[in-house]
């Protein structure tokens, strides 16, 4: 170690680099943990919010799926409870009752 006096009677005493090594060395690794751990802690949130909105995601289209099924559901219904719907839609595609007779136009 080095003493020194300044001008107004105070002493100073100036330690060598290598006692600072150690404290730099400490500094240096305690500064990269908490970057490293502010990249993983980034990381994973990011992986969270990216999971959620998928999950959010198949949540819109499951309940879409539910809407459906019962709306498929309350047009099977009516089919088994009302003879004229189940007629339209036989008509629809293409169906005749018997003794019908089917004219096709000719094509031009």
């Amino acid at each position: 170690m080095l003493s020194v006096v300044t001008g107004l009677g105070k002493t100073i005493t100036i330690r060598p680099l290598r006692s600072f090594i150690p404290q730099l060395l400490l500094t240096f690794l305690l500064a990269a943990g908490l970057v490293q751990l502010t990249i993983w802690t980034g990381a994973t949130l990011y992986r969270h919010m990216d999971a959620l909105a998928a999950s959010q995601l198949e949540q819109q289209k499951i309940n879409a799926l539910k809407l459906e099924l019962k709306l498929l559901e309350d047009r099977a219904k009516q089919a088994k409870q009302d003879k004229t719907y189940l007629e339209r839609l036989a008509r629809r595609q293409g169906f005749v009752k018997r003794g019908e007779t089917v004219i096709v136009p000719k094509a031009r």
